[in-house]
C-alpha cells in the first residue's frame, strides 16, 4: 500500500516550504525514483517535481522509503495570478515501469503560517491551498517606501558610474590575462583577441557590478521599443509565422509542417530564420520578429526562442512549439527544478507556449512539467521530422546520395556513433573524445565496418581522424541531418540523445555508451530509469561496447515496445495533423 506523509510544511507570505516522506513497495532495479506534485486551480493544471533528497529500502524489505522537499513560491506556480477559488495538490510517483497515481496523503505535523494570504488543509488524498477569507494586506510605511525608492535609484545610478570609471581597469586587466600576467574573467581558448577582451570587460563588469553590459543588453532594450510600438497593431488573422534560432534555413519539423501549408491560398505564411542567438542578431532581424510576434495569429517555433520569454504574448496570438526532439528522455526546462543548472521557478521560459506537440499521450505529462504550461496544451500530434521513415522513397534518395558520395563504403557495416554533449549549452557543450578512442575502436573491428561520427551541434571540440583512417573514419557532425544518416546505419552506438526514438522507427540495432551514468543522473537525470528504458544493450567501458558489436549482441528485442509506447500514430502523417492543429487555431 502506498501513503504520502507532509513531514514538515511551513507557509510565510506567497512561499510553501514542503518536506512529504512517501512509502511505497520496493523494487531493487529502481535507483531513481521521479515524484510530482500535480497543482490544480479550476481549469489550471500544473506538473512541477518535487527534488527527491534520499531514498532507501526499508527494514522489511518489501518497502521504500522516499524523502523529498521543495520550497515552492504560490505566485508562480500557474501563468495567471492565483485566483479566489482552492489550490489542489495531488502526490504522483514514477518509480520505475510504474506509475503512482493519487497517492493516500496523510497531514502529520503542524502547519506554521507566518504572515501568509493562505492555508492549508489535507485530506486523505489531498494537499489544499486557500486564500484566508480575512487576510490584511500588512501596511506599508509610505516614509519607507519612498525612501527605499529615492536609495535604491542612487544606488543604481552609482552602481552604473562605478561601473565606467572600472572599464579602464578592465582593459589593463585584459591586456594582463592576455600577456599571461595573470588569471582573468574568462580563459583566451578558443577565443579572438577582440573576442577576448570584450568577453573579459563584460564579465568582469557584471561581476563586480551585478549589472549586465553589452549587446545584449541593448538589443533587448531594442526589442522591448519595438514590442511597445506593435502594441496596438491588428493581428493579421491568416498569418502564419515560422521562427528559428537552431538555423538559417528552415528544416525539421516547421519544415514538414510547412510542405503541408505552403500552396493553402487562404493563409499569409511568414518567416524569420536566424541560427544566431538574440544578442548577434541584427537589429532589422529584431525589429522584424518584434513586428511577426505583434501581428501573427499563429507562430511556430521548434526550440527555445529567448525573444519569446523576453516579451509579452498578446492573448490573441498563438505560439506553437513543436519541439525538434522526439520522446521523453532526459529531463528538460522545469523539470530540472532544484538541480544543477535548473530553471528558477520565477522563470518565463517556455510557459507561454498554447500548443506543444509530442509524439504519444505516454509522455504529455513529461512536456506540461518540463514547459510548465497546462496538460491540456500539450497535444499527441506525432513528430512531423519522423514521417520520412514511412516513405520508401525518401529511403532510397539518402541511401542512394550517400553511397554517391562515399562509394567505397558500400560493402562496410557502418556504424553511426551520435553521443550528445557535456556542458552546459552552446558555449560549454564538448564531448570526451578520450573515452572514444577511433583508432582503437576502428583497429578492434576491423576494416568491414564504417565509422560515422555525428556530434551533437553544440560540440565545441573538434573530432581529429587519425591518419590513414580518412576512409574507415568520416565525420559527419556539421554536413549532414542525422535523420538522413539512419538510412544507411547498420547499428547506432549513443549514450543519452533522444535519436533512439527515430532509430526505433528503423529498427536500427542500438549500443549506449554510457561511460558517466551515475554523474548523469545527478546532473541531468532522466524521465525514466535509465537502464530499463534502454531499447538496446547498455555499454560501460570501450572494451564492453567493441565486444557487444564484435558478438552482435544489442538486445534488439526491446526496440518493438519501446517503439509503440514512444510513438501513437506509425503512419507518415504527423505532419498532416500538426498543421491541421495549426489552422484551427486561426
Amino acid at each position: 500500500m502506498s501513503k504520502a506523509e507532509i513531514r514538515e510544511i511551513e507557509m510565510e507570505q506567497d512561499k510553501m516550504n514542503l518536506s512529504l516522506k512517501i512509502t511505497i513497495p520496493y523494487d531493487p532495479s529502481v535507483h531513481s525514483p521521479k515524484v510530482t506534485l500535480i497543482y490544480k486551480m479550476g481549469d489550471e493544471t500544473r506538473f512541477i517535481p518535487i527534488l527527491v533528497q534520499s531514498y532507501y529500502p526499508n527494514v522489511d524489505g518489501t518497502t521504500c522509503t522516499i524523502i523529498a522537499g521543495y520550497k515552492y513560491n504560490i505566485e508562480c506556480l500557474f501563468h495567471e495570478p492565483i485566483k479566489d477559488y482552492p489550490i489542489e495538490i495531488q502526490v504522483d510517483v514514477l518509480y520505475g515501469e510504474e506509475h503512482l497515481r493519487d497517492i493516500p496523503l496523510e497531514l502529520t505535523t503542524k502547519v506554521s503560517v507566518v504572515d501568509s494570504p493562505y492555508t492549508m488543509a489535507a485530506d486523505d488524498k489531498q494537499i489544499v491551498i486557500k486564500r484566508r477569507e480575512r487576510y490584511v494586506e500588512p501596511k506599508s510605511n509610505a516614509f519607507l517606501a519612498v525612501l527605499k525608492f529615492i536609495v535604491s535609484g542612487l544606488y543604481a545610478l552609482l552602481v552604473k558610474i562605478f561601473g565606467i570609471l572600472l572599464i579602464p581597469y578592465l582593459l589593463i586587466d585584459s591586456l594582463a590575462t592576455y600577456l599571461g600576467l595573470k588569471n582573468g574573467w574568462v580563459s583566451k581558448d578558443e577565443r579572438t583577441s577582440l573576442r577576448f577582451f570584450v568577453d573579459n570587460v563584460r564579465v568582469g563588469f557584471k561581476a563586480i557590478t551585478h549589472e549586465e553590459i553589452g549587446r545584449k543588453n541593448l538589443k533587448s532594450n531594442w526589442v522591448k521599443m519595438w514590442m511597445a510600438f506593435f502594441k496596438k497593431s491588428k493581428i493579421v488573422p491568416n498569418r502564419v509565422t515560422f521562427l528559428s534560432n537552431r538555423r538559417g534555413e528552415l528544416s525539421g519539423n516547421p519544415a514538414d509542417v510547412y510542405e503541408i501549408i505552403k500552396d493553402d491560398d487562404s493563409l499569409e505564411i511568414k518567416m524569420l530564420l536566424d541560427d544566431n542567438p538574440m544578442h548577434r542578431m541584427s537589429l532589422k532581424n529584431l525589429y522584424t520578429f518584434a513586428k511577426l510576434y505583434s501581428t501573427s495569429r499563429v507562430v511556430i517555433i521548434d526550440d527555445f526562442y529567448e525573444l519569446t520569454s523576453m516579451v509579452e504574448k498578446k492573448d490573441q496570438v498563438k505560439l506553437v512549439q513543436v519541439w525538434h526532439a522526439c520522446g521523453a528522455f532526459k529531463t528538460f526546462g522545469f523539470s530540472r527544478i532544484g538541480k544543477p543548472g535548473g530553471p528558477k521557478q520565477t522563470s518565463k521560459n517556455h510557459r507561454m507556449y498554447d500548443r506543444a506537440i509530442v509524439s504519444s499521450k505516454e509522455i504529455r505529462r513529461f512536456y506540461a512539467e518540463g514547459f510548465g504550461i497546462p496538460i491540456g496544451n500539450v497535444i499527441a500530434t506525432g513528430v512531423p521530422r519522423t514521417d520520412m521513415f514511412f516513405d520508401d522513397a525518401i529511403a532510397e534518395k539518402n541511401r542512394a546520395d550517400f553511397y554517391s558520395a562515399y562509394p567505397e563504403w558500400q560493402d562496410k557495416k557502418i556504424i553511426m556513433f551520435a553521443p550528445t554533449f557535456r556542458g552546459n549549452g552552446r558555449l560549454t557543450g564538448h564531448y570526451p573524445m578520450d573515452k572514444f578512442n577511433l583508432k582503437e575502436v576502428a583497429d578492434t573491428l576491423g576494416e568491414e565496418y564504417g565509422i560515422i561520427v555525428k556530434m551533437h551541434p553544440f560540440v565545441n571540440n573538434k573530432v581529429e581522424i587519425p591518419q590513414g583512417y580518412e576512409n574507415r573514419i568520416i565525420d559527419l557532425s556539421e554536413n549532414s541531418e542525422i535523420n538522413d544518416l539512419l538510412f544507411v546505419t547498420d547499428i547506432l552506438i549513443t549514450d543519452y540523445s533522444s535519436v533512439v526514438f527515430e532509430a526505433s522507427l528503423l529498427d536500427i540495432p542500438m549500443l549506449f555508451y554510457s561511460f558517466d551514468l551515475s554523474e548523469y543522473i545527478a546532473t541531468r537525470d532522466f524521465y525514466y530509469e535509465y537502464e530499463p528504458f534502454l531499447p538496446g544493450k547498455l555499454a560501460q567501458t570501450q572494451k564492453e561496447l567493441t565486444d557487444a558489436i564484435l558478438n552482435q549482441d544489442f538486445e534488439t528485442e526491446k526496440i518493438e515496445p519501446f517503439k509503440h509506447k514512444f510513438f501513437d500514430n506509425l503512419d507518415g502523417k504527423s505532419a498532416e495533423r500538426v498543421a491541421s492543429m495549426v489552422k484551427s487555431l486561426l
